[in-house]
């Protein structure tokens, strides 16, 4: 019986059949580098692999500069190649900005800018605002969407044009409209505002961690306004998954007062299943939760108390 020696120690990929060579990409999906080193191999590994490779994006937040640079090249890359576009699964959008002076003074100094006209360019988030307008815009595929502040353990208030321009505001509004999502993730952002949802086809699961709602109060209850506002007033975000895991207790009552207020709330409450929420406490008067269950109904089917409210950030760095 005669035996076959390979003459080549190594492992030939190309021989095996394409379904098999998937799988291994996405066992390799965390490495960004080995995947672009494989899109560059053959024009067989070329689609899985830039795919895989465009699917979760996070830009380099190591300086104001570098988180610049990141989603000034992704535009550059949609610009060239409008294909990619449809590859972005995932995308991040931070918020706030870096204390780091001294690397925008080096890149001032490198590009030859004018600090006094220009300085905002190389700072974020009024450098990447118009980046991130043109990139949201062209993401057809895109169903996970995670804010956060671009500084770690740190807060913005969503009221701070200085930390969320108006542009940004509405550029992450635009993105929401019309869509259908399967996670949006809020991470210590102070006075959201949740009209923002209101235009929004579906939401599989709406997770707010660390994430105070601002205290509404609703657009003029006179009749007249009603009236006029009503058209829209219909329109609310259906939610299958709430998450809503915030301190002190009283913002979580506040965020179920608004759910469950007709007049102002943007989230339709009917479809959803999973409610996990930070422990309300046991105050006097009638349970909190109570009145969720009224407009809830029988859809309903599982319910969470949070007592560590911390858990499930983590996931964000």
């Amino acid at each position: 019986m005669g035996v076959h020696k390979s003459e080549s120690p190594y492992f030939d990929l190309f021989s095996l059949p394409m379904e098999i060579v998937d799988v291994i990409l996405e066992i390799l999906s965390n490495d960004k580098r080995v995947l672009s080193q494989c899109s560059q191999l053959c024009r067989r590994l070329y689609p899985r692999s830039q795919e895989l490779l465009f699917a979760l994006w996070q830009p380099n937040r190591c300086s104001s500069i570098g988180v610049i640079r990141s989603i000034e090249q992704l535009s550059q890359v949609i610009e060239s190649s409008p294909h990619i576009a449809a590859y972005i699964r995932e995308f991040d959008i931070y918020l706030g900005a870096l204390n780091d002076s001294s690397n925008c003074q080096r890149y001032l100094e490198w590009s030859a800018f004018s600090a006094d006209d220009d300085a905002e360019k190389c700072l974020y988030p009024y450098g990447a605002v118009p980046f991130l307008i043109l990139i949201l815009r062209k993401l057809p595929r895109l169903h996970t969407l995670r804010i956060m502040p671009l500084t770690k353990n740190s807060f913005v208030n969503w009221d701070y044009y200085s930390e969320v321009p108006e542009d940004l505001r509405q550029a992450i509004a635009l993105t929401l409209r019309g869509r259908i999502f399967e996670r949006v993730a809020l991470l210590s952002v102070n006075n959201f505002d949740p009209e923002v949802f209101r235009e929004t086809t579906y939401i599989r699961r709406l997770e707010m961690y660390s994430t105070t709602i601002r205290s509404l109060h609703g657009p003029s209850t006179t009749s007249s306004d009603i009236t006029t506002n009503s058209s829209r007033l219909l329109q609310r975000c259906k939610v299958m998954s709430i998450t809503y895991h915030t301190l002190p207790a009283k913002t979580a009552m506040r965020f179920l007062e608004y759910c469950t207020d007709s007049l102002i709330s943007s989230i339709e409450l009917n479809a959803i299943s999973h409610l996990s929420i930070r422990d309300l406490g046991h105050g006097p008067g009638p349970n909190p939760l109570s009145t969720i269950f009224g407009h809830c109904g029988s859809g309903l089917t599982s319910l969470e108390l949070a007592y560590d409210c911390r858990l499930g950030e983590s996931q964000f760095y």
